[in-house]
């Protein structure tokens, strides 16, 4: 979700007629990219856990600030 790939099998099963496209105009070579490495992901996901994290403690601060006057 964070890099913005999708796997030929879920393009395939949710999108079967922009592959065909892809492929008729062959164009799908364009598309492929290689998965980004197991660490780059994880620090991926890591720093996106953090963002929310700290987007839902700032709301919460927010609130409270407003409510509690």
């Amino acid at each position: 979700m964070l890099t913005g790939l999708v796997s030929e099998e879920q393009l395939r099963e949710e999108r079967p007629e922009y592959l065909h496209r892809m492929r008729r105009d062959g164009r799908l070579d364009q598309l492929r990219f290689t998965v980004p490495q197991r660490d780059v992901d994880r620090l991926l996901t890591l720093g996106g856990s953090v963002a929310l994290a700290l987007g839902l403690a700032l709301l919460v601060g927010i609130i409270t600030s407003v409510l509690g006057g």
